[in-house]
């Protein structure tokens, strides 16, 4: 995906920086609207396809493969 190189870039940016508030700056903003944009879509089509009671599922499933990880 693009925008996935693009953070991926602007990330390897942050290892040496001739400007580190802007190279986080950049980081940041690329992170938070890519973020955003998959909430749009991603979510909504989500909503779409799942009953509410799988949807009510998920979560304690996510909660519990994540602290699963640490």
């Amino acid at each position: 995906m693009k925008e996935h190189k693009i953070i991926a870039q602007l990330f390897r940016e942050l290892e040496a920086p001739e400007d580190v508030e802007l190279a986080l700056d950049n980081f940041g903003n690329a992170l938070d609207e890519h973020i955003r944009h998959e909430e749009r879509i991603w979510f909504e089509k989500i909503q779409n396809v799942f009953d509410e009671d799988f949807l009510a599922e998920l979560g304690p499933r996510i909660d519990r493969s994540s602290s699963l990880k640490k």
